[in-house]
């Protein structure tokens, strides 16, 4: 059976890259009001960007202890 984890790691980091943008754009953003909502969004996508670049950097050690193995 294939490993996915290239695949998987690859597309972690991709929607890491797309949170960053994400977070940029809620901080240049006027739409949201209330300074403090607009903290908030910007710590909550913090979190899912940190979630994500842990589990890619995970899943690298993973994949690089694998390679080594054979």
């Amino acid at each position: 059976m294939a490993s996915i984890l290239d695949e998987l790691i690859e597309e972690l980091n991709a929607k890491e890259k797309r949170i960053a943008k994400e977070i940029i754009n809620i901080d240049r953003s006027s739409v949201i009001p209330d300074h403090t909502n607009k903290a908030q969004a910007v710590l909550d996508m913090t979190d899912k960007a940190i979630k994500v670049k842990g589990q890619s950097e995970y899943l690298s050690v993973l994949n690089h202890e694998k390679d080594t193995q054979i």
